[in-house]
């Protein structure tokens, strides 16, 4: 049988391409051949242009942005314990946990909540030591490789590196900062910022384009139209710096994902071409395609269908995320547009699907109108609605798959409104209203009302439902909520036949209950019937 030192190079690589960061330097400590394979530059160069970017161009930006965001990434861990008074921290943090940036910081159970517990340590100090063991792997020899690869290395990288000396190493600082000399030259500029730069001009811009439609409600063009402000000194400077120094806008210091997608979005109705210098200097679009084509869907002004063919003819694609969310807008030109984009078959799949989510366990909570618009505008059969409402597990309790939501009173009164009390859609969320609210007082805001309203629309209390009673009497919180039904009750009753009086004890007595419990909801039940039977002995002295 083989030894691992006896398989061959290219499986021996293999599994180093697997590796994460953190687990370098327990490769390296494994045997000696594992320990040559993780400093060869070679290898470790092959390692990042896998892990960072999949693209040599953003190798060594993405390896010096991961050492940058160290200390973003340690501050940004927080774990909330519950309060526990048996555990007392009564020692300075960075003496019970000394590896922690955390500094001069006393934890005591019950009043500081953010950094408490193993966890946090523990995280961090994962955290840290793959920081450090990448620090050691990312050599200067590894970048030399990488550049020579055709790795490129935008200017504001090497102005980062400036602010953060302390995180990286001195070999590795003295040569970037030795390449920004000999890349830019005294534009190097090390103490501006081209993030910042980029972010003002376009925000004027778009700061200016609102100040022009508020002066005139009838022009929405973009200022940037303007050939005045083509020839502007600042998109001059954005366009240098872009082109010429290399701007993209990567994620520095745990930036938001949606402010760079807005930013490049904004971009792009300046002056498209941009972006593709953008993308020539290793930008990959994907990691923000979905979010700056929902920008350009949720714009009210212009024509859908032209803004989403000049992105799409740039790079951006279609992807079924950006089609639910177009079609979760309810705007008929962006429908039409995306049928102009997409066959309907397509299209049909992600309607469907837009039903089986909004009814779905994970929603916090369905959107009617949403779901009318995709009824209006799509075929959707009762069999689909059914499989995306009544589509639980056999061992599931409820009935309708909106149960688990956080508020789930809107699904079930768009089954009341589209298919009356008699439909099983509406019996079984009526089952699931009764079992939400015998579940506990919190649910009770949003679902207290429902009963009345299904009442009044024709359903009635059936015996099964009892078991729900008997589990609100269990709690002395819900007598209000147990009167309050057991009132409608007594409107059913007082409508029906006395007889059945019968099919509810009988019910109830068939049920295991407990004594008290049984004779409350006995009590209530009498108070409910002996009304009914006072209004009919006042009918009948009447006459």
């Amino acid at each position: 049988m083989l030894t691992f030192t006896q398989f061959p190079v290219e499986i021996l690589l293999e599994i180093f391409f697997q590796l994460d960061c953190n687990d370098l330097n327990a490769f390296s400590l494994t045997c000696i051949k594992f320990l040559k394979i993780s400093r060869d530059p070679h290898s470790v160069a092959n390692l990042i242009i896998k892990k960072f970017s999949n693209s040599t161009k953003l190798s060594v930006c993405k390896s010096v942005l991961y050492l940058l965001n160290r200390n973003t990434a340690s501050k940004s861990l927080q774990v909330v314990v519950p309060t526990n008074p048996r555990i007392t921290y009564s020692r300075p943090f960075h003496e019970e946990y000394p590896q922690q940036p955390f500094r001069n910081r006393r934890i005591y159970a019950g009043r500081n909540t953010e950094l408490l517990g193993a966890s946090v340590p523990i995280v961090a100090n994962e955290l840290n030591n793959g920081i450090k063991s990448f620090a050691k792997a990312f050599t200067v020899k590894v970048c030399v490789v990488l550049l020579r690869r055709g790795a490129i290395i935008p200017r504001f990288l090497f102005q980062l590196i400036i602010k953060d000396v302390s995180l990286i190493p001195p070999d590795l600082f003295s040569f970037l900062v030795g390449l920004g000399l000999q890349l830019y030259g005294c534009n190097v500029e090390f103490h501006s910022d081209d993030h910042a730069s980029v972010t003002k001009i376009v925000m004027d811009a778009v700061l200016a384009h609102w100040v022009r439609d508020a002066n005139n409600a009838n022009n929405y063009t973009a200022i940037i139209g303007n050939p005045v402000a083509k020839a502007s000194p600042e998109l001059a400077l954005l366009r240098k710096i872009i082109k010429e120094y290399k701007y993209m806008p990567l994620n520095v210091g745990g930036r938001n994902n949606n402010n760079i997608s807005y930013l490049l979005f904004k971009l792009a109705n300046m002056e498209m071409q941009l972006i593709d210098e953008m993308k020539s200097n290793g930008f990959d679009l994907s990691t923000v395609n979905d979010d700056v084509l929902k920008w350009v869907l949720r714009r009210q002004t212009g024509s859908p269908l032209e803004s989403l063919q000049t992105f799409l003819r740039h790079g951006f694609e279609l992807t079924p995320d950006v089609i639910i969310h177009g079609l979760q807008l309810g705007r008929s030109d962006i429908l039409e547009a995306l049928r102009a984009l997409i066959c309907q078959k397509d299209l049909q799949n992600h309607a469907e699907e837009i039903v089986l989510d909004l009814l779905g366990p994970k929603k916090v909570y369905t959107t009617d109108g949403i779901l009318d618009y995709i009824r209006s505008s799509f075929n959707i059969s009762d069999n689909l609605v059914g499989e995306a409402l009544l589509g639980v597990s056999k061992d599931s309790a409820y009935q309708t798959r909106p149960f688990p939501q956080e508020h789930p009173a809107t699904a079930w009164k768009w089954t009341l409104r589209h298919y009356g009390p008699s439909h099983p859609f509406t019996l079984a969320s009526f089952d699931d209203i009764l079992m939400k609210l015998a579940a506990g007082p919190a649910s009770h805001c949003c679902l207290r009302s429902l009963p009345d309203q299904f009442l009044s629309a024709g359903l009635k209390f059936q015996p099964k439902h009892l078991k729900y009673f008997v589990q609100m009497a269990v709690s002395s919180e819900m007598d209000s909520l147990l009167d309050h039904l057991f009132d409608l009750l007594r409107l059913q009753l007082t409508a029906t036949h006395y007889s059945e009086r019968k099919k509810w004890n009988q019910s109830l007595l068939e049920a295991d209950v407990d004594q008290g419990i049984l004779n409350k909801i006995l009590g209530k039940m009498d108070t409910a019937l002996s009304n009914r039977r006072s209004k009919r002995l006042k009918k009948s002295h009447d006459y």
